[in-house]
């Protein structure tokens, strides 16, 4: 999952990516970026994030947490 993650990411981030990176602050991807990835995990993994969640997700611990719960 987290490789997964990682080639989606390659798209808006030359930084390292791990588990514990913050998507705004680790990566520097901003807000309006972040949404064009949360939206390309969807489609990835097949699932629905409530948009009322996307502010609660802040490192790429929070992406698994939530693919992992809506499987």
């Amino acid at each position: 999952m987290l490789e997964a993650i990682k080639t989606i990411l390659e798209q808006y981030t030359t930084e390292p990516v791990t588990e514990s990176s913050r998507l705004n602050d680790d990566l520097g991807i901003d807000s309006f970026f972040i949404l064009h990835f949360l939206s390309e995990i969807e489609d990835y993994f097949h699932i629905r994030i409530d948009e009322m969640e996307y502010e609660t997700i802040i490192t790429v611990g929070d992406v698994m947490d939530r693919i992992r719960e809506t499987r």
